[in-house]
């Protein structure tokens, strides 16, 4: 009998050491204050997805963004200006930044729109390129990340040009490699077609491009860079883009540069994916992802604008953006499921009924809902109304689904990738690490619902048929660019009440179970919608989300010591 009584005691003693068991793994000594990243950027050009969504993203991390003043980067076809950009980083402290991302394009010539026309000379754009030297000599140790276009195959849509913008961008899809008699005539009375000096501007252009993306292959090869991304924007699997991307490929092998050069799909999410890298490689942090896809044929689909399928722009985002894919049957700290099959029936409910179940069942999960047909360029109501049925907007790591398939991707993982840092950082301790990652996560959630879904997939297509029926265009607004902002505010105003009330009046940020921490969220305020570009292409969308102190028993965490 006393040996049972014993056997009872030890059982009772291992039953409460379990119970007890958040308690007692926590440290036994306080983590310091976690640091606060300061990342420099000088983005793509002044869109909010090239400069606003890495601003928000940021704080995800405990981390914040800083850029060259707005005015500095251009507006549409007016170029950055590229004098000024470069006085900006000359004046830096350098001391006081962790990592410096660039974009090439915008040093070069001013961005992108200025990147698909001659208006630089080579000689002009290359030596534009001497800053990140300078920088790189003075601060060694200072991470640079930078990412360089690779050009399209259409020229910008710019009010002047739509009589024959069609026309170039078929040439430049057949021109290289015309595969019948009928494709070579066709070739012919294009190139008769378009302008001459559209096609000598388009011509010199791309050489002139081709030779900046060899010149940052070069600097990654000397340690001026430390990691560059090659991007092809918009593109299609045949067209003159393969001959520059095969160019930059060879220049990067021959370098034996794996690993420090990435070349894939994309442009403007490019700095999110690059911004995700510097701060998981300033913390320290390799996650793991695998990826779910609605179905083989989404896998393997070639997305509307891209060159190859979807699976690898995955692969390839997943990289740059410095995670690792999981391998098969291993346990990955996010999950990413990618939505291609909106118009597939029952689609859409099905996956999202899977997405419900793997987050219930404690998946840290990324959502990219992908347009396959590149007719609508947001979210698939269908889907994303079985997903706000299931209220399960506010368990999500990240979630996008604007324009491409590399847009939409390419905002996803690193959403995720950073909200999942942030809260491995937060939840160590008790800081404003943690009030941080609720209040960026529940604004940048809803920010993709609002921009994503309510504007790009519906809104945004009843305005243009709107604008078609009264003689306008969509694409060069001018004038009543003012008026139509109003009415998408007037719109969007009550849809973001609507979507914010799934995260109020207490919001639990993604984050391990044990803590049981959340903030207070307030009713979103503020709201405000402007057409940058005085187009409806893109909008720029703000508003500010009253997010306020802990709540839940924050005694389970120990206080930070704060750092010297």
């Amino acid at each position: 009998m006393p040996t049972l009584q014993r056997v009872g005691r030890v059982a009772w003693l291992l039953l409460a050491l379990l119970w007890a068991w958040p308690l007692a793994a926590q440290p036994t000594e306080a983590p310091p204050m976690p640091k606060k990243l300061r990342i420099a950027l000088v983005p793509l050009d002044d869109r909010p997805v090239c400069l606003q969504y890495p601003q928000m993203m940021a704080p995800l991390a405990y981390a914040e963004v800083v850029a060259p003043p707005i005015g500095t980067l251009g507006r549409f076809t007016t170029p950055g200006d590229t004098v000024a950009v470069a006085r900006w980083l000359r004046a830096q402290d350098w001391s006081r930044v962790d990592a410096l991302i660039v974009s090439i394009d915008m040093l070069a010539y001013g961005g992108l729109v200025a990147s698909r026309v001659h208006g630089v000379d080579e000689p002009t754009a290359l030596a534009r390129l001497a800053v990140l030297d300078e920088i790189a000599r003075a601060h060694p140790d200072l991470p640079v990340y930078a990412f360089s276009t690779l050009m399209r195959l259409a020229p910008t849509a710019d009010g002047l040009n739509e009589a024959y913008r069609e026309k170039l961008a078929r040439w430049a899809e057949v021109s290289a490699d015309p595969r019948s008699p009928a494709e070579r005539d066709e070739v012919a009375a294009l190139e008769s077609a378009v302008p001459a000096a559209a096609l000598a501007d388009y011509r010199r252009a791309r050489a002139r491009n081709r030779a900046v993306n060899l010149a940052s292959v070069q600097r990654t090869a000397s340690g001026v860079i430390d990691y560059l991304v090659v991007s092809q924007d918009d593109a299609k699997p045949r067209g003159v883009h393969l001959a520059d991307r095969a160019a930059v490929t060879t220049a990067a092998s021959g370098r034996n540069l794996v690993g420090r050069v990435g070349i894939q799909p994309g442009a403007d999410e490019v700095a999110m994916l690059l911004l995700a890298r510097a701060v998981l490689e300033a913390r320290h942090l390799t996650p793991t992802m695998r990826a779910t896809f609605s179905s083989e044929a989404a896998r393997t689909m070639v997305a509307p604008f891209e060159d190859r399928q979807l699976h690898e722009t995955v692969d390839f985002q997943l990289v740059a953006a410095g995670a690792r894919r999981s391998r098969l049957g291993d346990p990955a700290d996010l999950h990413l499921f990618v939505f291609a099959s909106r118009h597939d029936a029952g689609a859409p409910r099905q996956f999202a009924s899977d997405i419900v179940k793997a987050v219930a069942a404690g998946d840290r999960v990324i959502v990219a809902d992908v347009d396959p047909k590149g007719d609508v360029q947001g979210a698939s109501p269908a889907f994303t109304e079985a997903l706000l049925e299931a209220r399960v907007f506010p368990k999500l790591y990240g979630y996008a689904s604007w324009n491409t398939a590399g847009n939409t991707i390419g905002t996803a993982i690193p959403h995720g990738l950073l909200a999942w840092a942030g809260a491995t950082l937060a939840t160590r301790c008790t800081s404003p690490a943690f009030t941080a990652l609720g209040d960026a996560q529940v604004t940048f959630m809803l920010h993709r619902l609002v921009n994503d879904y309510a504007y790009q997939g519906v809104l945004r297509p009843e305005v243009n048929a709107d604008l078609r029926k009264a003689g306008r265009t969509s694409l060069w607004l001018k004038d009543h660019a003012p008026e139509v902002a109003a009415r998408l505010r007037e719109a969007l105003a009550p849809k973001l009440a609507e979507y914010a009330r799934a995260f109020m009046p207490g919001y639990m940020p993604p984050a391990p179970r044990v803590t049981d921490l959340g903030v207070s969220v307030g009713a979103p305020r503020d709201l405000e919608v402007r057409l940058p570009w005085d187009r409806t292409f893109e909008a720029a969308i703000t508003f500010d989300v009253p997010v306020s102190a802990l709540m839940g028993p924050a005694r389970r965490l120990p206080a930070c010591v704060p750092t010297p």
